[in-house]
């Protein structure tokens, strides 16, 4: 293994000792550093935001009308057309499958928000030409 090793070394030390240096021009540096710190160089790209402020706006008076609208209802309320989703038929007649309505609401309150934000991102992609 070390005479590989070695043999291998001694090949690869004989081959770069074969290649020429490569040298820059003289003034590379100074190159380099007039397009860093020259401003017509650089190219500011404004990015708008995904979601604009009135949006945000909206989703966040929409929210906060919500918790405004269920501490003065209550917890009485029963949202009945929800109550679909609460049993989950399972093909088997012996076994009782239910899901608490919690899981059902958030589940159903999740996936209404994943095909909001995918409408909005599909329109950003094919916006920018992406």
């Amino acid at each position: 293994m070390k005479e590989t090793k070695n043999k291998l070394d001694t090949i690869l030390g004989k081959a770069m000792q074969d290649l020429p240096l490569e040298k820059s021009p003289a003034s590379f540096t100074q190159h380099v550093l007039g397009q860093i710190t020259n401003p017509e160089a650089v190219v500011v790209k404004e990015i708008e935001p995904l979601i604009s402020k009135r949006t945000w706006s909206i989703i966040g008076l929409v929210f906060l009308g919500a918790f405004i609208v269920s501490f003065q209802i209550g917890t009485d309320v029963e949202i009945a057309y929800l109550d679909v989703f609460a049993k989950i038929p399972n093909g088997i007649g012996s076994i009782d499958l239910s899901v608490p309505p919690i899981f059902t609401y958030s589940f159903a309150f999740l996936s209404i928000g994943t095909l909001f934000q995918l409408t909005i991102l599909k329109r950003f992609y094919s916006k920018i030409g992406y």
